[in-house]
């Protein structure tokens, strides 16, 4: 059942992002739950697993509601792969470290979106953007990290703990 975790919870994810928070939004903005799911897991599971979980679920969220193919793939897949090295130097159960990251993340991807966007000729004013959506979504997904890493925590202690033992020689 550990083996399918981390899928049924990026498939959840998606759905969040894509039909509940679509509708429901907390002061103009909502989180990203995908990326709060991907650093989680990057952060209990590692770098390796915390990168394919991005690509997998950047390139479902490219399919499904990107304009252009690999940007989510990309951006997921580098969060995923950055924050799973704080794996091995931070105790992956401090409920600080993956909200953290969230928190980062999702406002170097929303920047890299607004880039992106200023490319394909759209025009908007970066400091009202800044202030009325970027942070807030930041500081949402890095909240929304914390519950999801307080519910990914025990299902996958077992498979941590396992890890570190290994890596002590125990």
């Amino acid at each position: 059942m550990k083996r399918f975790l981390i899928p049924i919870f990026l498939v959840i994810s998606l759905y969040l992002d894509s039909i509940l928070f679509h509708h429901v939004n907390i002061f103009g903005t909502r989180p990203d739950a995908v990326l709060a799911v991907v650093i989680s897991c990057s952060v209990l599971t590692g770098s390796v697993k915390g990168g394919i979980a991005g690509l997998c679920a950047g390139l479902f969220a490219d399919i499904f509601f990107g304009e252009y193919v690999g940007l989510y793939a990309l951006i997921y897949m580098l969060s995923g792969m950055l924050s799973g090295l704080l794996e091995g130097k931070f105790y992956s159960d401090n409920i600080v470290i993956a909200p953290l990251c969230a928190l980062g993340a999702s406002f170097i991807k929303e920047n890299i979106m607004a880039f992106s966007l200023s490319l394909d000729g759209g025009r908007f004013n970066y400091g009202s953007m800044l202030i009325t959506y970027i942070l807030p979504c930041a500081v949402l997904t890095g909240l929304f990290c914390m519950l999801i890493h307080i519910i990914l925590k025990p299902s996958m202690s077992r498979q941590v703990r396992q890890r570190v033992d290994y890596r002590i020689g125990g």
